[in-house]
């Protein structure tokens, strides 16, 4: 069963690399790593080690802060949400864009600032990384909890001119993106961009708030 549900995790992955096939990378940052990608992740999780370890004395703000800088260079959110979106991408006009992107970038910063923000012995460990189609890279780690209970994430990153940049996470073999795609997509058939932007903006204030 392990097997078939690791097939299966593989197969998801690879057609999320195929529907990013052919996306500009000019949606890239203008300030990235040119670290290989087992350096982004290594990088992105010291970061996430230190808000845990300092996470009670920063307060959420300073997690904030403090996760912003390496969160911008480790992953691709602008083109995230435009993979998230789909075909809604195109509705929106330039000030759309502009702004779900902005408020994408800030929740995705709030979301971890507000759960990495306490430490009981958590390590990361790196295990492996294995090529994907079109200039992907699967970056297979672990993180071991203080029981000696380990969680499965692998960082899909993207090949960009300024570098790699994570375009996905599966946790526990569940897809992020794919999450966030259905809520989303569901949000704006039903209710609209503007229902869509204010369930953000609420997202980001109940993360200041645990």
């Amino acid at each position: 069963m392990k097997a078939i549900h690791s097939i299966k995790s593989s197969l998801f992955i690879l057609a999320i690399a195929t529907l990013l096939q052919g996306m500009s990378p000019s949606w890239a940052e203008e300030t990235a790593p040119a670290d290989g990608p087992d350096e982004v992740i290594r990088n992105l999780q010291s970061i996430l080690l230190q808000s845990m370890r300092e996470g009670e004395e920063l307060g959420f703000q300073g997690r904030y802060d403090l996760l912003a800088p390496v969160l911008n260079q480790s992953h691709n959110f602008k083109f995230i949400i435009r993979t998230i979106l789909g075909t809604y991408w195109t509705e929106f006009n330039q000030d759309q864009q502009r702004e779900i992107s902005e408020i994408f970038n800030r929740l995705s910063i709030a979301t971890y600032a507000s759960q990495f923000k306490a430490y009981s012995g958590e390590q990361f460990e790196i295990l492996e990384n294995r090529p994907f189609p079109q200039n992907h890279i699967e970056v297979r780690t672990q993180l071991i909890k203080s029981d000696k209970n380990s969680v499965d994430l692998r960082y899909l990153l993207r090949q960009e001119d300024m570098g790699w940049r994570i375009v996905n996470i599966v946790a526990k073999g569940v897809s992020e993106l794919a999450i966030k795609r259905t809520e989303y997509r569901s949000i704006l058939q039903r209710d609209g961009y503007h229902a869509l932007i204010e369930m953000l903006k609420e997202k980001i204030i109940e993360a200041e708030q645990i």
